[in-house]
């Protein structure tokens, strides 16, 4: 039982995370992306690749799930549809968010509680 209530000291994710598997890349570089236009994108300038989980590097903001896209080659993709800002990305604090409140004062803990604290305490 909590003798106190228990506030998060971190948000979960504390970074902008991937939903999915593919390339992070800015959205508004996209917008011309069509099945009769295909956008050609260069890793490292133009997008690089996220698996689910990984921290967007700050200058994109989408992820293109990796079925949605073609090799061309070892640095270069294919894309045919363009993807709008935040697509396939967890926000900081979408499970938590630092200073919440995660159990109030008498709270009986039980074993799923537990994993909710190991990285708040």
């Amino acid at each position: 039982m909590t003798a106190e209530p228990i506030f998060a000291n971190t948000s979960m994710p504390h970074y902008h995370a991937s939903a999915m598997d593919g390339i992070a890349v800015l959205a508004e570089d996209t917008y011309s992306a069509h099945e009769q236009n295909p956008l050609f994108l260069k890793e490292g300038e133009r997008f690089c690749y996220v698996d689910t989980g990984n921290a967007i590097p700050g200058r994109f903001n989408a992820v293109i799930m990796i079925e949605h896209v073609n090799v061309i080659d070892e640095e270069t993709i294919e894309i045919i549809e363009p993807a709008t800002p935040w697509q396939h990305i967890r926000p900081i604090g979408e499970d938590i968010v630092q200073e919440e409140m995660l159990f109030p004062q008498g709270h009986i803990l039980r074993p799923a509680d537990l994993g909710v604290l190991s990285p708040h305490r």
